[in-house]
């Protein structure tokens, strides 16, 4: 069974992993290790996680995804149907 754990110990994880951590909180979450199999496991996972996605080669966004000004608001919000696209500006269109 799968023991949560807390999202303030993902953090401190993660920051571990990018040696973000002062030394107290480093020696806490060392000492913590041994003692805590759930986190450990967590630990080599994020870090597998982690060399996963660095392991993989840059790729370009298929198109620029920035919004004009013009498009946030795309008219009368209220008139449209839940999912519906503004006119002219689909969400997912070359």
């Amino acid at each position: 069974m799968n023991t949560p754990i807390p999202p303030r110990d993902l953090e401190s994880l993660s920051a571990y992993l990018d040696d973000q951590l002062n030394p107290g909180e480093r020696a806490r979450l060392e000492a913590r290790l041994p003692l805590e199999p759930a986190l450990r496991q967590m630990l080599e996972d994020l870090g597998l996680t982690r060399r996963a996605l660095r392991a993989q080669k840059p790729r370009r966004a298929p198109r620029n995804f920035t919004l004009t000004p013009e498009m946030p608001g795309c008219g009368a919000a209220p008139r449209r149907r839940p999912g519906s696209a503004c006119q002219g500006h689909t969400p997912f269109s070359d």
